[in-house]
């Protein structure tokens, strides 16, 4: 079993399981002749839909695609089920090849989603399409569309005497860092990504072309994980992480949080670091902002740190102004007389749409460059010293030294840039 959703009722379960599909293909006759042999490309593992009835326990194999289902949602009724589909399990078939399927539950008919909105219309035709969520009523259907280098969409498609789509304005140009999900009809609620922060916000009334006000469920500098909204009332269950605690269970209503679950009491005896954001200008001018943590108590009088920079990836994310505790050495570090910076260079997300696509065609060039003024910044406000810039030993002399991780898959990239370019500095 690979995905499942309980119906509505509780009366049954709808799944996913593997099944090898042989490709027709110029190798088809070698693999019959020779089928002791393994080969690279061998039989492509798709889904089938299947649905459990929790009442006699008897399954009932629902749809075979021919493709690999990433994500499905049925309506509350069951009649119908949209499906994200793509040709097989390569990472890249998300991006330009996945798709839309509806099925119809009682005739077996599938129909795939007109995408001219979200292929010919969007900035990218390889967005890759996420999370479908059907609403109460089973008349609107919500999924994202992501992308790597422009804005996040969300698109709505409502069912009724003809089916439309429409792209969801994105108030104040924010991005999302959570599925949007269904409220009380047809408000849609979901985490943003703001300034270095994950506050969450609904959009009254979406659906049928239109959409109503937007609001802030949330102080907007909050840094929520993940929520689940109640079936009556407003009182919303949250993750949320603040600058001096990681993640708490609390209730949030009228913009409101209290503290329900604590999983980790023993943390107000740690010494954690002081977190803050800074901002810094680039070579440009434009103004970049990241995530500042110093060991607790230290002030610039105790002299400069030896500086650790943390790189996000993607390029299309963000570094949260919260404290985290990681592997990428967050949290960690500061508490060993550290400084440590996560910069939101050119490319990241919250900081509106051209800031994000400002980096597309200059890959590699102003993101090192914001990297490189952020550490400049740091070191002319006595945070950090050069000695070590990226790794190498630097002409400068002092005490400290700054040193940048390898990040992830593009930070990997971003660093042996840096590298390259801390040289010239």
């Amino acid at each position: 079993m690979d995905l499942w959703v309980v119906s509505k009722d509780g009366n049954a379960l709808w799944y996913t399981q593997r099944r090898d599909l042989k490709p027709e293909d110029p190798w088809t006759e070698l693999r019959s002749e020779f089928d002791e042999l393994h080969y690279g490309e061998g039989p492509i593992k798709t889904s089938t839909l299947w649905k459990l009835d929790l009442n006699t326990w008897r399954t009932k194999e629902i749809y075979d695609p021919e493709r690999v289902i990433t994500y499905f949602d049925v309506t509350p009724s069951g009649e119908r089920i949209a499906m994200i589909t793509t040709p097989d399990r390569r990472l890249f078939t998300n991006e330009g090849w996945s798709r839309v399927d509806i099925l119809e539950t009682e005739s077996g008919e599938v129909n795939t989603l007109e995408d001219t909105l979200w292929r010919d219309e969007a900035p990218s035709p390889y967005g890759w399409l996420e999370s479908p969520s059907w609403s109460s009523d089973g008349q609107c259907l919500v999924f994202t569309v992501g992308f790597d280098g422009f804005p996040p969409e969300i698109i709505v498609t409502t069912f009724g005497d003809e089916v439309t789509s429409q792209r969801v304005e994105r108030p104040e140009e924010v991005s999302f860092r959570s599925a949007p999900q269904w409220f009380h009809g047809h408000d849609l609620v979901f985490v943003a990504e703001q300034h270095a922060a994950n506050p969450l916000i609904v959009i009254r009334s979406v659906g049928d072309g239109k959409q109503g006000e937007y609001e802030w469920l949330s102080a907007k500098d909050a840094n929520i994980w993940s929520f689940s909204l109640p079936k009556i009332g407003n009182a919303i269950a949250l993750s949320n992480a603040t600058m001096t605690r990681t993640s708490q269970v609390t209730i949030l209503e009228h913009k409101q949080l209290r503290v329900v679950a604590d999983p980790n009491p023993h943390m107000n005896e740690w010494s954690l670091p002081q977190i803050e954001r800074v901002q810094w200008q680039a070579e440009d001018g434009t103004t970049v902002e990241g995530v500042l943590e110093t060991p607790k108590g230290w002030t610039k009088e105790d002299g400069p740190l030896p500086m650790y920079v943390h790189l996000h990836g993607g390029p299309t994310g963000m570094s949260a102004a919260s404290l985290s505790l990681s592997t990428s050495m967050r949290g960690f570090l500061p508490s060993r007389g550290w400084a440590l910076l996560s910069p939101n260079y050119r490319g990241s997300t919250g900081y509106g749409d051209t800031f994000l696509i400002q980096l597309v065609g200059r890959e590699n060039d102003i993101d090192v460059s914001d990297i490189l003024s952020g550490v400049d910044a740091m070191v002319e406000r006595g945070i950090a010293s050069y000695t070590i810039v990226a790794g190498r030993i630097n002409d400068r002399r002092s005490q400290s030294g700054v040193k940048c991780n390898s990040g992830y898959a593009l930070g990997l990239h971003i660093f042996n840039l840096i590298l390259h370019q801390g040289n010239k500095r």
